[in-house]
């Protein structure tokens, strides 16, 4: 065929490509021999005159890095191949499932996916992100700041939604970014309609498409122990059907129809953990034979939008705001964020503590000249572990136990790193304090509070008093020398270790005594210390102690209440709360009952089985403990069982919702603990479930005693608001999909009517649902889904994992949330921040001979909308990054002050390789503009 005559023809272009998931059907490193077989494979292609031109590995560069721990020798190949354009990688470093991680995480994923790129002499250029199950409103804006301006998605986006393939997606921010969802069949368009046919003669969505014995070499391991793993093919034959060949090209031509421009296709061959197609040289050849209308060539991503950029009417594509997560749930897997919520709470608690706490920590020490030893490096090391625990089947936990299981080893070697780099910045401030004013056997309590804004707190503290001060009752004094109230919870005699570098651990003999003290006007972004001293003494050899006298009033006025300034809390007989709101004067009732339901669905989809029931909580009995009172705090325990089916009847062999709850009964055994705290606005709560239960659904409910109008909760630097009442299918089509009625949330979730709103705040959780009531609304949560290990390989087919039930979420799962009533639009961060973020207390002598304050704020944020998302040191100079978002829909002005004048502050882009512009500095203080909704990177020094 003369090239001039196929230029006048229309241009489809395809794409090989795979997606290749680092552990989901098989563990990690069953997937990686085969992803050496994959690399092994594509590069002999690669190098080879075949007429095999490119492959794009799936948006994410961990694949080349994984590859070459195995084959170091390999690097200069793969880097020729990547630099010749032969082979696309990244923008991603790994491939996360978005909603379950801080936003904060996406950022530093692409940040890693860009330097790994460019470490092997390529730049991304396109935002490919067709993994994921619902991608965020500010993508747009984030990936615009990468310098990517064409985004390819997919997971979801309905085409009733948007009617044409491309259209225009808008950030919260007005950052449009021109966006394809491809067409039917999305990454797998070519690969269904017409490779697989060609090469095997049957059509992919036909009942046709069954394996049959002896179609091809396989084997599998027949041991009992494994007798329902896969079969794996070791030879699948050399076969070929020109015959089916045209009418698979039309098909996948046909699925693009939805184009904008109608005479240039994208047509993606390839599918999951799909192998270099070496065949599509000779159909690709054939096809522009048979097809005559049509121009087919073996391309890339880059040149199907050279072609798209240069002729698509952007003025005429639709915008589109907000996330994208529309329904069914078959097409976007919604229903994961309960699975496994283990692993998704201890990374929540990761996330927070890394960059909320020893990153800005780091910075401190770096500031005051005390740099630690290659944190750099420890740094670098905690964020491969988490980015590696945030791939969107690992995070979900939705494969074999064995990959939840290495999922939940690198998210705790994240947080050893983080918790050893805390104590070493801690360390590093503590040795230079000046504390000259202190006897030498003083016991000093260092209180470090990590939020940007001075704050007061009740302190919780486990003490070790030195056993000879004889110690009964503490005074603990702020280094002005006020004194602070004190409640003692415990104590008893016992013995330490003091670890000593230069000798044998040494024995040290103490009092050991929980207690709290309210620690007013701590420093922003900074330390005050405190001392405790004997306020009056006991020997431990007499048996009794001395009576202790009351002084203020107690938290509880009895063993159901509980009450301070601002809410008052009784207990029902069946263990639902009621709470009271002082300052608004509402009523709440009926609080914190719990619902199960049947589910036969999978890790993917919540199924309720046929005749599915819902058992509740409010009509059990509760037995009430009063745990602990005084004048700073109080806590309450409530215990009841709700009897549950024990599993469920699964037909395997059925659709997933064909099955019923079983007959057998078992008590679920449910523990809250509810706790009020002097001068807080919000009821703590921690509930402990001993889940014995299979197959089933746990969701709290909270009755809101008013009509709601909408919910906001937290997003990805963005604050969503939806509208309470189900979601309609996009379209107009009446009706809703009830497992599209849950959404995501992280840190709080608000329900609003016309004046007032209940709001939850929490890391505990990352799913609810607001359920209409004919008088009231209810917010209901998501505890967490019991479900088999049945994993969707094949819209017709599944592996069943028989014996391994991680996914049943068998024994304790605990949550920390808090309840907080409130008026109408009122600022929910600040009580969120006061909830999950508790200052840091450490116990310390007073040996040290520094020159730091014993009082001591190392920087501030002025305005409460604006709110920090990374305060870390800058990479490979001084100084330190910061990255704040606007949550207001107005432009904000804030100043962020340090303890020092500063040298230059200029913005950056978020891969933080390019300067946009100089910010205004004066002295301390750097003046920083945020349009709404905006994310700003400033680097200061």
């Amino acid at each position: 065929m003369r090239k001039d005559e196929l230029q006048k023809r229309d241009l489809a272009i395809v794409v090989s490509h795979t997606h290749w998931d680092r552990e989901w059907r098989y563990p990690l490193w069953t997937s990686r021999l085969r992803l050496v077989e994959f690399f092994e494979t594509l590069i002999e292609v690669l190098e080879g005159e075949r007429g095999f031109n490119h492959m794009v590995l799936d948006g994410q560069t961990v694949m080349v890095s994984d590859y070459l721990e195995i084959a170091p020798t390999n690097r200069p190949r793969l880097e020729k191949l990547i630099q010749e354009g032969k082979i696309a990688i990244g923008p991603w470093y790994t491939l996360p499932d978005l909603n379950p991680l801080n936003g904060e995480s996406l950022i530093r994923n692409l940040q890693k996916g860009f330097a790994e790129a460019r470490s092997f002499g390529s730049t991304p250029t396109i935002a490919y992100t067709t993994f994921g199950w619902g991608q965020s409103s500010q993508l747009p804006q984030i990936y615009k700041q990468f310098g990517l301006e064409f985004i390819i998605t997919a997971k979801h986006i309905s085409a009733e939604r948007t009617p044409d393939i491309e259209f225009l997606w808008e950030a919260p921010d007005g950052t449009q970014v021109i966006t394809s969802r491809l067409g039917t069949d999305a990454r797998a368009n070519f690969y269904f309609n017409t490779y697989l046919p060609v090469r095997y003669g049957i059509e992919y969505k036909s009942d046709d498409y069954r394996y049959r014995w002896g179609r091809s070499l396989v084997f599998k391991d027949a041991a009992k122990r494994r007798g329902n793993e896969d079969f794996i093919t070791l030879e699948g034959g050399k076969n070929y059907y020109p015959e089916k060949l045209e009418a698979g090209l039309k098909r996948s031509w046909q699925a693009f129809e939805g184009t904008t421009v109608k005479d240039v296709r994208l047509m993606l061959n390839g599918s999951d953990s799909t192998h270099v197609q070496e065949l599509l040289p000779k159909i690709i050849e054939e096809a522009n034979e048979v097809v005559p209308s049509i121009n087919f060539v073996h391309g890339t991503l880059e040149d199907y939008w050279s072609e798209l950029k240069g002729k698509i009417d952007r003025e005429a594509l639709k915008v589109i705001k907000g996330s994208l997560r529309d329904g069914p749930v078959t097409s976007v897997t919604g229903n994961a964020l309960a699975t496994r919520v283990n692993n998704k709470q201890l990374n929540s608690k990761i996330e927070a503590n890394i960059m909320g706490v020893a990153e800005p920590l780091a910075v401190w020490v770096n500031t005051l000249g005390k740099k630690g030893p290659h944190s750099t490096k420890f740094f670098d090391l905690a964020w491969d572990y988490l980015l590696k625990a945030h791939c969107h089947d690992s995070i979900n936990g939705v494969g074999q136990d064995k990959n939840s299981e290495d999922t939940y080893y690198r998210l705790r070697q994240a947080g050893e790193i983080g918790e050893a780099l805390i104590d070493s910045s801690v360390g590093e401030i503590i040795k230079g304090l000046d504390t000259s004013k202190y006897d030498s056997d003083a016991v000093l309590l260092f209180v470090y509070n990590h939020l940007p804004v001075q704050r007061s707190a009740i302190v919780e503290f486990v003490i070790d008093m030195p056993q000879e001060m004889e110690p009964w009752e503490i005074e603990i004094v702020d280094s002005s020398g006020n004194i602070c109230p004190t409640q003692i919870v415990k104590r008893g005699a016992s013995l330490a270790a003091i670890d000593d570098p230069d000798a044998r651990p040494w024995a040290y003999s103490s009092e050991k005594i929980w207690g709290l003290f309210k620690a007013d006007n701590l420093p922003s972004y900074g330390w005050e210390l405190f001392s405790v001293s004997v306020k009056e003494k006991f020997k431990r050899n007499r048996i009794w102690g001395p009576s202790p006298i009351i002084g203020a009033p107690q938290i509880c006025p009895s063993s159901t209440e509980l009450s301070n300034d601002y809410l008052a809390v009784s207990i029902n007989p069946n263990g639902t709360i009621k709470l009271f709101d002082k300052e608004n004067n509402r009523h709440y009732d009926n609080l914190l009952s719990f619902e199960d339901t049947g589910d036969v669905g999978d890790y993917w989809i919540y199924s309720a089985p046929y005749g599915a029931d819902a058992i509740s909580s409010v009509g059990c009995s509760s037995q009430i403990k009063l745990l602990k009172n005084g004048p700073l705090s109080g806590s309450i325990e409530v215990k009841m069982k709700l009897s549950v089916p024990k599993e469920a009847l699964i037909y395997h062999d059925g659709l997933t919702n064909e099955g019923e709850r079983g007959g057998e009964y078992i008590d679920l055994e449910i523990t809250n603990v509810l706790t009020l705290n002097k001068g807080e606005r919000f009821l703590r709560v921690d509930t402990k479930v001993d889940n014995c239960a299979k197959d089933h659904r746990l969701r709290l409910k909270f009755p809101l005693g008013y009509k709601g109008e909408y919910s906001s909760t937290l997003s990805h630097f963005y604050v969503e608001k939806r509208s309470v009442g189900p979601s309609e299918i996009p379209g107009g089509k009446r009706g809703y999909w009830p497992e599209m009625q849950t959404h995501p949330m992280q840190h709080f979730v608000d329900v609003e009517g016309e004046e007032y709103g209940l709001a939850l705040l929490s890391n505990s959780f990352y799913e609810f649902e607001v359920v209409e009531g004919e008088r009231e609304d209810s917010l209901v949560l998501t505890a967490f889904r019991s479900v088999r290990n049945k994993i969707c390989t094949e819209f017709r087919t599944y592996t069943y994992h028989k014996g391994q039930e991680g996914g049943q979420q068998l024994g304790p799962v605990n949550f920390s949330y808090a309840l907080f009533p409130h008026r109408r639009e009122e600022e929910l961060f600040k009580e969120a921040d006061q909830f999950l973020g508790s200052p840091l207390v450490y116990q310390c002598s007073a040996k040290a001979e520094g020159q730091l304050p014993l009082k001591h704020s190392m920087g501030a944020l002025d305005n409460h909308k604006v709110r920090v998302s990374a305060l870390k040191p800058a990479r490979d100079k001084e100084g330190f990054v910061l990255r704040l978002w606007n949550s207001s829909d107005t432009t904000e002005i804030c100043s962020y002050s340090g303890s020092q004048a500063f040298k230059e502050a200029y913005y950056l882009t978020l891969d933080e390789q390019e300067i946009v512009k100089e910010a205004e500095i004066e002295g301390a203080s750097v003046k920083i503009e945020l349009p709404p909704h905006s994310i700003i990177t400033v680097y200061i020094h």
